[in-house]
C-alpha cells in the first residue's frame, strides 16, 4: 500500500544464546503512534466527502465504523484553528501529511528529532527554511489541540481497540525468520521494522516510509485494518479487523520489500536510466495508480521479489499465491527471472544495488 502523493518500526530485539554467543533477531515492532493517530482525526474531519461516501458506498459503510464513531465525536473540533495550517499542508502533502509525524516525538510533547528529506519541503515550498519553521509551528499547534480536545482521554477510552488490535496483528506476523531472510536477500541492514496500526480510518489504506536518524535507518508500514470491525450488541469492539494472517504478511513482504528497493531506484542515475524505457509503461486493470513507468517498474521488481522470498523461505505455496494475485503484471516472469540470476550470481553482486544496473539493461530484452 502506499501514498497518494509518496510511492513508496523501533523493533525490538529477542537473544538467542548459542555456545555463549548472543545473537540478535530482529521483529516487526507493533505499536500506535499519537502523531499518526491525531493527524488522522485531522484527515477524517477535514475530508467531508470522505464520510459522505460511507452513507452510499456499502462496502465502505461496513468498512468504516471506527472512523464515523471517531468523527462523531471529534466533529466539535473542526472549528479549531489548527485545520488552516493542517489545510495548507495537505494541499502540498495530501495522504503525506501522515508521514510527518514519524520525524517528531509524540504529542503532546512532539519535538523533531530527524531531518525531513527534501521530497517533503520543496513539495510545500522551495524556501526550505520557512517550511520548517511552518512544519515545527504545526506540531506545536498539534501539542496544544492534543490538550484542547483531551486526545488522552479518547486513547483511554479506546485502550481495548488498540490492545486488541496489536493483538492480531502480533498472532499473525511471519515466521521470526522473514526480517533476516529479506537483509540477506537485498544485501542491505535495517535498524527496526515497524508497523504502525490506525484503526479509526476505514480498511485496507497504508502507507510505507523510512526515516534515517544518527542511530539509523527506521522502516515504517502505517496500517488501517484489513477486514471490517465486529461490533458485539452494545457496540462494544470484539474485533477492530486486523485478524488476517494473509494480509499481514503480504503487507510486511510487499511494502518493507519497498524500503530495499525504491531507494535505489530513486537515485538520480538510476532514475534515468528507467525512464529511457518509458515505452514499456501499460497501464494495468484495476491497478490505475501506478501510472508510470518508474513507478510500475518498482512494483514489479517488488512482487517479483515476494515470489522469490517466499521461496528462499521455503514457502512455494506463498510464491504461487503472488504469481496468481499478480497475473495481470504481464511483465513479472521476466523480473523474477532477473532476481534469479541475482541469486545464482552472489559472488558477482553481493547486494541488490550492484545487480541494479544489470537489471536495468535487462529491460531491453523486454522491448525485443
Amino acid at each position: 500500500m502506499t501514498a497518494s502523493c509518496f510511492m513508496m518500526f523501533t523493533c525490538f530485539t529477542i537473544l538467542f544464546f548459542t555456545l555463549g554467543t548472543a545473537v540478535a533477531q530482529k521483529r516487526i515492532n507493533v505499536s500506535y503512534n499519537r502523531n499518526v493517530e491525531i493527524i488522522n482525526l485531522l484527515a477524517v474531519q477535514n475530508t467531508p466527502n470522505l464520510l459522505r461516501d460511507t452513507l452510499t458506498n456499502p462496502w465502505l459503510m461496513e468498512n468504516s465504523v471506527l472512523m464515523r464513531q471517531s468523527s462523531r465525536q471529534f466533529s466539535p473540533a473542526l472549528q479549531h484553528p489548527i485545520f488552516r495550517t493542517y489545510q495548507r499542508l495537505e494541499d502540498s502533502l495530501g495522504t503525506g501529511t501522515y508521514l510527518l509525524g514519524l520525524y517528531y516525538s509524540e504529542v503532546p510533547h512532539a519535538r523533531r528529532y530527524a531531518n525531513l528529506p527534501t521530497v517533503f519541503t520543496k513539495a510545500i515550498s522551495p524556501d526550505h527554511d520557512s517550511v520548517m519553521r511552518e512544519i515545527d509551528n504545526f506540531f506545536e499547534q498539534l501539542n496544544r489541540f492534543y490538550k484542547d480536545i483531551n486526545f488522552d482521554q479518547f486513547l483511554a477510552d479506546n485502550a481495548h481497540v488498540y490492545r486488541e488490535a496489536k493483538i492480531e496483528i502480533n498472532r499473525n506476523l511471519p515466521e521470526s525468520a522473514f526480517i533476516s531472510t529479506m537483509e540477506r536477500y537485498y544485501g542491505v541492514d535495517k535498524r527496526s521494522y515497524n508497523l504502525i496500526i490506525n484503526p479509526f480510518f476505514q480498511s485496507r489504506w497504508g502507507m510505507g516510509w523510512e526515516v534515517l536518524t544518527n542511530k539509523g535507518l527506521d522502516i515504517y508500514n502505517i496500517a488501517s485494518p484489513f477486514n471490517k470491525a465486529v461490533l458485539a450488541r452494545n457496540g462494544r469492539i470484539i474485533s477492530p479487523g486486523f485478524d488476517n494472517r494473509e494480509e499481514i504478511r503480504r503487507l510486511s513482504v510487499h511494502e518493507f520489500g519497498h524500503s530495499f528497493v525504491n531507494p535505489v531506484a530513486d537515485l538520480p542515475k538510476y532514475r534515468v536510466q528507467i525512464e529511457q524505457f518509458n515505452n514499456l509503461y501499460a497501464p494495468i486493470k484495476g491497478q490505475e495508480q501506478y501510472d508510470n513507468w518508474h513507478t510500475q517498474f518498482c512494483e514489479y521488481v517488488v512482487r517479483a521479489g515476494e515470489v522469490r522470498i517466499a521461496l528462499a523461505m521455503n514457502d512455494p505455496t506463498a510464491a504461487k499465491a503472488t504469481e496468481t494475485r499478480n497475473t495481470k503484471w504481464h511483465y513479472l516472469s521476466h523480473f523474477t527471472n532477473q532476481l534469479e540470476r541475482y541469486e545464482r550470481n552472489r559472488a558477482k553482486y553481493p547486494t541488490f544495488e550492484a545487480f541494479f544496473p544489470d537489471l536495468i539493461t535487462s529491460l531491453d530484452a523486454l522491448n525485443k
